[in-house]
């Protein structure tokens, strides 16, 4: 497969709105960036900027299409090219892949956007592909990391460079597996849509019932175990129940579902106390709220990768049972 990333600024959506983050010298200066386009479909086409340094006003840079496909003997353009979109999440500052295009057609060298009413710059762009073949990730999927090469070594991940060709005998591997991803992608496996098909009841009081059902069966099982409860829902702590017996203490927040399948949905609120109090804290998952309750707890493990940070949760009776969480604008997993 022909195979090239591109390293923009992190934004939403890529249509247009205004908030755009990144490391990129311009965008920090103006708080502004052409790839805010990338996703903004004309003519049923979408259209590819890449921040790569202008060295004279006059002629547009290039690209090195011969890196990506050797045989491409200087012509103009090169078709058939999955171009990957990367950006730097300004929250935990690691690198993501962002969206994609497929069977898109790179060209050599920049080419003005066509005319569009939303845009009134003159946008160079790197690439076009069919609006169908064009994926932005939600900012709940963007959970695929991208090595640097300076945390992983020379050749082993994207350097200062907007363009990446992934193209040393060290990052062949990880290009495998970006290419799988890509294609067994479907948006309906991602956390979000996940979410909203698990919680498809959107009448209140029966959400308020299953909550409820949920921190009575937690509580149950503690105070089964000798424990003392105390409910501090109302308190906005960053969990449920305050559970304590002799010289434990534990801090459980409560995930009610009524399916029979857990995704746990943390707020950053809850991440941020989950993170300071890991040691002591634990995530009460109950599902089939809607016939018998099942309940699932999962402590909390802390690993330094890289000097990185990585939360797992892991079931306190099964110990294979292990799921990173991921924080991307808030932290999730499912399984």
């Amino acid at each position: 497969m022909n195979l090239v990333f591109f390293n923009v600024g992190w934004m939403a959506h890529y249509k247009g709105e205004d908030k755009i983050l990144g490391n990129f010298k311009y965008v920090k200066e103006y708080n502004y960036g052409h790839e805010k386009w990338n996703f903004l479909p004309c003519n049923k086409k979408c259209y590819a900027y890449v921040p790569i340094r202008w060295s004279n006003e006059e002629i547009p840079p290039s690209i090195n299409l011969e890196r990506i496909y050797e045989k491409n003997n200087n012509r103009d353009e090169l078709n058939n090219v999955t171009i990957v979109f990367i950006s730097r999440n300004p929250t935990d500052r690691k690198t993501y892949i962002v969206g994609w295009y497929k069977n898109a057609t790179l060209f050599r060298t920049l080419q003005l956007r066509p005319n569009q009413k939303e845009i009134f710059d003159n946008v160079y762009i790197a690439a076009v592909a069919d609006e169908n073949n064009c994926i932005c990730l939600p900012l709940d999927a963007r959970t695929f990391k991208v090595p640097t090469a300076q945390k992983e070594g020379k050749g082993k991940g994207y350097g200062m460079s907007p363009i990446w060709y992934a193209d040393t005998e060290e990052i062949q591997e990880y290009r495998k597996e970006v290419i799988n991803y890509i294609e067994n992608f479907s948006l309906e496996n991602t956390p979000e849509r996940i979410y909203k098909s698990l919680n498809k009841q959107t009448d209140p009081e029966h959400n308020k019932q299953i909550e409820k059902i949920a921190v009575n069966t937690v509580m149950e099982y503690y105070q089964q175990q000798g424990y003392t409860v105390h409910s501090v829902e109302s308190k906005n702590l960053g969990y449920d129940l305050f559970v304590y017996r002799e010289d434990e203490e534990l801090f459980v927040e409560v995930k009610g579902n009524s399916a029979a399948k857990t995704l746990i949905r943390l707020s950053p609120h809850e991440f941020d106390v989950l993170k300071q109090n890991h040691l002591n804290y634990i995530i009460a998952s109950v599902i089939n709220c809607d016939d018998k309750p099942i309940l699932n707890l999962y402590s909390i493990d802390k690993k330094i990768i890289a000097s990185e940070e990585i939360y797992y949760i892991q079931h306190t009776e099964d110990k294979d049972n292990i799921h990173e969480l991921i924080p991307v604008t808030f932290a999730i997993t499912s399984f």
